[in-house]
């Protein structure tokens, strides 16, 4: 039977408890105006409204006192940041830096002596080797903030992607994976084997 509980403890479940304690779940709440409108019956022309949205995403603490990388499209129009943690705590966040052309942003957590994640060199990677995507998909619409996991391999190496084919917005130099994501998965760390 120890044998069998040996055999369960896999590379990727190490990996998993190294690093999805510095997992978070980030909700980036902002304002978008609606249009205006026109009422042809009364020849008057009444002020798009204010809408409230929140996009939803992951991100991974880097360091003890609260930086953590995410993907820029999830922070990039946020006039708040909201994070839980993987123990259930709540802190405010703001935007420090961006990478837009590498969907990059680093965000800073209000606080510190956190638990954060060891950060690889992707140049080490190696295509077909397993990839292990941990986020904290689906924000705040589930009771518990546990991370998820998905495994897949490193399909390939610095791709050029566009974000749609009509933008001209490219994301260089991206790894592509083959590991199942979720909605609010964005941001969350892709780990190698070794956490």
């Amino acid at each position: 039977i120890d044998t069998i509980a040996n055999d369960r403890r896999n590379a990727i479940v190490r990996a998993t408890e190294q690093v999805a304690p510095a997992v978070i779940a980030i909700n980036a709440f902002y304002t978008v105006r609606t249009r205006p409108i026109y009422d042809i019956w009364f020849n008057r022309m009444y002020p798009g409204r204010l809408v409230p949205q929140t996009v939803l995403g992951s991100g991974v603490i880097i360091d003890k006192d609260g930086y953590a990388f995410t993907n820029f499209h999830v922070v990039q129009n946020a006039e708040r940041i909201q994070v839980t943690t993987s123990d259930g705590k709540n802190y405010a966040a703001r935007l420090v830096g961006t990478a837009p052309s590498y969907d990059l942003a680093l965000i800073k957590l209000e606080g510190d002596k956190f638990n954060a994640a060891p950060l690889g060199n992707s140049d080490e990677l190696l295509v077909g080797e397993w990839a292990i995507a941990i986020g904290s998909p689906f924000g705040f619409q589930l009771a518990d903030v546990q991370p998820t996991v998905t495994v897949g391999v490193i399909s390939a190496m610095h791709r050029d992607i566009k974000q749609d084919p009509d933008s001209q917005q490219i994301f260089n130099d991206m790894i592509q994976t083959d590991a199942a994501i979720n909605p609010g998965n964005s941001g969350g760390p892709l780990v190698n084997a070794h956490g």
